[in-house]
């Protein structure tokens, strides 16, 4: 708080100025998630916060995956947070794609001069889903209009009845003949769903990230809806990016945290529809400019 001595009517505030304004003790924290965003006053108070390193313990996780679609996700994760950011005039945005351009970097360099094949954007597993979607779009060229169905993928690769026509010969010596799925979200939903299947995915995708931008220009990153909406854009975008070269949605989990983030985005935006901002302030404006009698404006 501040001190105050009032002297011959004049007001002095204490020699430290007035503190109301500065979030105090980790309750605050716990109340104010966000504030990560809102004020990274240095480098060092960044990584010093809870969630800041919270997040870099997630990001070691995915590293030890070996996983380089996780880690491509996780990248555009860091890519689109720190866009938003720097349009914002956060600090922190440098910061944020900084990590993202020295961990990409970091990752192809340590695949290539240690030679670990699953961090080696040219190896072998790079063949294998060349494999995978030439299987798929075979399975699509002679299933156009539904697909094969949910499901099918495996069974038409390794059916006997089927033959050698949708899995390449040298695939039936490795583990990818049991390949369940065809690694990219835009081929998966081609033969599992057809393509009214992927015209409602897109649709979702559309009205999430529209309602994403909506909150967004709306509030800001300061506020908890801002902060949000940019987190679900973030994670959405990690998603997607995965989805290129693995699964994005035909598992429960990733179905489950597809809809959640859906779902709040959708609260979140409908929360800040530019109809009910519009009421809040006009009632906002009867309630300060309330009329007398008299016709006169009184202030409340």
């Amino acid at each position: 708080g501040s001190r105050e001595t009032r002297s011959g009517g004049d007001t002095e505030k204490g020699r430290h100025g007035d503190t109301s304004s500065i979030v105090r003790g980790p309750s605050s924290v716990v109340r104010r998630p966000w504030s990560i965003v809102r004020r990274p006053s240095s480098v060092v108070d960044l990584l010093n916060h809870r969630y800041a390193v919270g997040a870099l313990i997630c990001l070691a996780a995915i590293g030890a995956t070996l996983s380089k679609g996780a880690m491509m996700g996780a990248f555009v994760a860091l890519i689109i947070i720190g866009l938003l950011l720097r349009r914002a005039g956060r600090r922190a945005a440098t910061l944020l794609l900084g990590l993202a351009a020295i961990g990409t970097v970091g990752v192809i360099a340590v695949g290539l001069i240690f030679g670990i094949e699953r961090l080696n954007p040219f190896g072998d597993t790079a063949g294998a889903r060349i494999e995978l979607w030439r299987s798929a779009l075979l399975m699509i060229r002679d299933h156009p209009l539904i697909g094969p169905g949910l499901d099918q993928f495996y069974h038409l690769r390794t059916a006997p009845e089927y033959g050698n026509r949708y899995i390449a010969p040298e695939a039936l010596e490795t583990t990818e003949q049991f390949a369940a799925h065809p690694h990219n979200l835009v081929l998966d939903l081609l033969v599992r769903v057809g393509p009214l299947g992927l015209l409602a995915m897109a649709w979702l995708l559309w009205q999430f990230f529209g309602l994403s931008r909506r909150v967004w220009n709306q509030q800001g990153p300061v506020s908890r809806d801002g902060a949000l909406a940019m987190g679900l854009t973030a994670a959405m975008g990690a998603a997607l990016t995965h989805g290129l070269v693995d699964n994005f949605y035909f598992v429960p989990d990733l179905a489950f945290a597809f809809w959640l983030m859906l779902a709040l985005i959708e609260t979140d935006g409908h929360a800040q529809t530019p109809a009910r901002i519009s009421g809040m302030r006009n009632h906002a404006s009867l309630v300060a400019d309330r009329r007398s009698p008299t016709g006169a404006v009184t202030h409340e």
